[in-house]
């Protein structure tokens, strides 16, 4: 099963945040990347328009062809039934999965926003008042990169309400437990309903855009699991649920569930 974890600390004081102890305010994200300098970044963008225009083209083509086959108008969502950040959560990730390049400029954005800690040794971005450290610096972002002008789009995904993991609400520390995600996936699938379940837990900011980057750029994970069930084109379902598990630091866990339902396109 995929899972990722992050941490992070409130930045109340910017200097004295940045001299606590890396692992205090460490995001631990179960799958992440690698990036190099702001030279390396600008070529890959230029290379896209200059040293290799038919690879270009071709990925705006496939791009154009899975928009019209899967467009997002034709997913069966009952948005009534959700709020706004599992939607925008659910509408990025299609948007991710059927146009991947369309990230890049996402990742720019943010690898621009990326300050060093010279104290800490450390690159870290401030998101929803919170230092994110990068172990990896900008090289997990330059890595993504090439990732995502090499991936090829894959199909969209259908909100399913019955792919929803239960919130221990009796004991928060057990929403990133493995023993108890495992019973809840069984619970899921009980009927045997679908061929493949895989889930993403995330501890994090309230912020739907940064949540899936970091689950994009994937750090601290060689593996790179969560960009892989995020881009997994077997996967066609998916359920997206959220609970406050920190009122006093702010703090959310999200849910991602994806699973196939044994229903193939014909």
């Amino acid at each position: 099963m995929g899972c990722c974890i992050n941490q992070f600390t409130e930045n109340h004081n910017l200097d004295l945040k940045l001299e606590l102890e890396k692992d205090k305010q460490r995001y631990f994200l179960r799958n992440l990347p690698s990036l190099r300098d702001n030279y390396a970044f600008n070529n890959i963008n230029s290379n896209m328009n200059t040293e290799n225009p038919n690879k270009t083209n071709t990925i705006r083509n496939s791009f154009d062809s899975i928009d019209k086959k899967f467009s997002i108008n034709s997913i069966d969502y009952k948005i009534e039934k959700k709020n706004s950040i599992e939607h925008e959560l659910f509408t990025l990730i299609n948007n991710l999965r059927r146009n991947p390049g369309s990230f890049i400029q996402i990742i720019n954005n943010y690898l621009s926003q990326i300050q060093y800690n010279q104290k800490n040794d450390s690159y870290y971005i401030i998101v929803n008042n919170y230092n994110i450290i990068f172990d990896e610096g900008k090289e997990c972002f330059q890595e993504t990169i090439e990732y995502l002008i090499s991936i090829d789009p894959v199909k969209n995904l259908i909100m399913d309400d019955n792919l929803y993991i239960n919130f221990p609400y009796d004991n928060f520390n057990l929403c990133d437990d493995k023993d108890y995600l495992k019973n809840e996936i069984n619970r899921i699938n009980s009927d045997k309903k679908y061929n493949n379940l895989d889930y993403i837990v995330n501890k994090n900011v309230f912020n739907a855009e940064f949540i899936i980057i970091m689950n994009l750029l994937d750090p601290n994970n060689k593996e790179k699991t969560n960009r892989k069930i995020l881009m997994n084109p077997n996967f066609n379902k998916i359920g997206i649920n959220y609970n406050k598990i920190d009122d006093k630091n702010n703090v959310y866990c999200f849910y991602f569930i994806f699973a196939n339902d044994k229903i193939q396109e014909i």
